[in-house]
């Protein structure tokens, strides 16, 4: 063999190895920042639910006036609807792609 076709080899070879061993050396933020975005929307989602039981459970005791309570509680819904209207949105488009 020639110089040329070791040197040759031994970029492929390189370029190989490089290809094959980068998904281990990506840091969690380059794989997928949506997901990490989706997980903490969820989990601000599920503490509003939990917020809307928990003054449920105070003005089924009588701890909060009647105007109080529907105020609180429409404030909640709108926040709970607004983390919930961009999945809706992915979905439906998801559904329409896979449609097609």
């Amino acid at each position: 063999m020639d110089i040329i076709s070791l040197v040759i080899i031994l970029v492929i070879l390189i370029i190989v190895i490089v290809v094959v061993t980068r998904p281990l050396f990506k840091s969690p933020a380059e794989e997928e920042p949506t997901a990490v975005k989706k997980i903490a929307e969820k989990s601000e989602y599920e503490e509003i639910l939990g917020r809307i039981r928990e003054l449920d459970f105070e003005f089924g005791l009588g701890k909060i006036s009647i105007e109080d309570y529907h105020n609180l509680r429409d404030e909640l819904l709108s926040q709970a609807a607004a983390l919930i209207q961009p999945t809706a949105k992915e979905s439906e488009e998801i559904t329409k792609h896979t449609a097609s």
